[in-house]
């Protein structure tokens, strides 16, 4: 059995911070671990990760666009990696000795899965120590002192749905960039980048461009002292009696604009005199 300090993982850096102050009472000191900010107080110590601190790709194998088809990344194996090597090292080195670890990751799909991999990398190093899941919404006083009173356990399906979205971005991301690219033969700093997010933005704003281009600025409504005018040609209106009365010209030659809170026009000044 360890018998180190139970271990709180947090989201990120921020988040670690104003938990440690809340659970001391204001009395948590910080220590550098590994490089990384580590706030201690007690028997505890509590870290920030910075979101995601592994990430997916193919294996190297898969790297040559040119000697890899496109179409043969979707069966392709996945690796996971880390990307934050020093916050990686340093809860790997927490994570040795912990006597407990609670995952205080964000409150959603994603930080179940951040969640996942901060349990993942604290197995490889520590097989038995025991794990729990705390969640609140906001980072109160009052949220996070009966969440830590009521621990709960990681939610892996939920995790695995982000899991899913992760692998997707890359299956998708990575078979259309290349095969866009290669068609093309747009290669190096000029390839065509494609994503799962990217495509319907993109159609968003071809879209729209699209109404902008076809739309026709001449006046459809009309109107009468017994019907009320379009949307459009009210528009219309108002902006040109806006015009008309923002330009009216005083005594001097020069337009003079109503007062909104009383709406008359001011008394014109008379010209300034030149000597």
């Amino acid at each position: 059995m360890s018998r180190g300090p139970a271990v709180i993982i947090t989201e990120k850096d921020n988040a670690a911070r104003r938990i440690a102050e809340i659970l001391s009472d204001d009395t948590a000191d910080t220590e550098q671990v590994a490089g990384v900010s580590v706030y201690k107080w007690g028997g505890k110590r509590c870290i920030g990760l910075s979101g995601h601190v592994v990430g997916v790709d193919f294996p190297p194998e898969y790297n040559d666009w040119r000697d890899v088809e496109p179409v043969e990344l979707i069966d392709a194996p996945i690796d996971t990696q880390p990307t934050q090597e020093g916050i990686v090292r340093a809860l790997r080195q927490l994570a040795r000795r912990a006597s407990h670890v609670t995952i205080a990751t964000d409150y959603d799909r994603e930080g179940e899965l951040i969640g996942k991999e901060a349990y993942e990398l604290v197995r490889e190093v520590n097989e038995d120590v025991a794990i729990d899941r705390v969640r609140f919404s906001s980072i109160t006083d009052r949220e996070v002192t009966e969440a830590f009173n009521n621990p709960d356990e990681i939610d892996f399906d939920l995790a695995a749905a982000g899991e899913a979205r992760q692998v997707i971005d890359l299956l998708w991301g990575a078979a259309l960039t290349r095969f866009l690219s290669l068609s093309a033969r747009q290669l190096g700093d000029d390839f065509i980048s494609v994503g799962r997010v990217q495509g319907p933005t993109l159609k968003l704003i071809v879209d729209r461009e699209r109404e902008i281009e076809a739309f026709d600025p001449r006046t459809t409504g009309s109107y009468s002292p017994t019907s009320k005018p379009t949307t459009a040609a009210a528009s219309r209106a108002s902006i040109s009696i806006a015009t008309r009365t923002a330009t009216r010209p005083n005594a001097s030659g020069t337009a003079t604009a109503p007062r909104p809170s009383t709406r008359h026009w001011p008394t014109p000044r008379p010209p300034r005199s030149t000597p």
